[in-house]
């Protein structure tokens, strides 16, 4: 008969996710991981397997609750609001962060892409989930007639999906209001 755990595994996830995303990858050791979760080795491996797949553990749920929340952020019938709310939502984000943390999925593609398949696999997956995000959005906005119908969606898509990430990185090292708000303007500009 298995042992009940002597703690909550997703409370203990969410704390893992905490570190990983405040140190990143390689700065957080096993015992940093044991000590913030306040789990014994043994509790890690058994429950999440490595410290490699309780990071991928914690990279799906940051993900997971960061589509949960752009998708409420975007509640409009407009596309082009949905995009620029979309943005907004997460510039608020980084200029409300007093640690700033970033975007834990762009840290870790940045950090660990050019050294871990399947963190660049993982990157490339997301990539293409906003870019299909964004594509939709743009179809919206055309049928509304908000944005120039000469645009190539695709093209266009994949340009929201850059400024997106660099908007996050951005918000890292320079989290100031107007910085922020110009790259938005400028980036919702380009659609007309």
């Amino acid at each position: 008969m298995a042992r009940k755990k002597e703690f909550d595994p997703e409370k203990a996830l969410t704390k893992a996710l905490n570190l990983f995303w405040l140190n990143g990858y390689d700065a957080t050791s096993v015992d940093d991981l044991c000590n913030e979760m306040g789990i014994k080795r043994g509790s890690l491996y058994d429950t999440y397997g490595n410290k490699h797949s309780l990071f991928i553990k914690s990279l799906q749920k940051y993900v997971i609750n960061m589509y949960k929340n752009y998708s409420t952020a975007i509640q409009t019938e407009s596309g082009i609001e949905a995009i620029n709310a979309m943005f907004t939502f997460f510039a608020e984000e980084s200029l409300n962060d007093a640690e700033q943390k970033g975007c834990f999925l762009v840290n870790s593609i940045t950090e660990l892409s050019a050294l871990d398949p399947e963190i660049r696999t993982f990157g490339i997956e997301q990539s293409k989930n906003f870019e299909q995000f964004f594509f939709d959005l743009l179809v919206k906005a055309k049928n509304n007639g908000e944005i120039n119908s000469s645009l190539d969606l695709m093209s266009s898509a994949q340009f929201l999906v850059n400024s997106f990430f660099g908007l996050r990185v951005s918000g890292k090292i320079n989290p100031n209001r107007e910085f922020m708000e110009n790259i938005i303007a400028m980036t919702i500009s380009v659609l007309y």
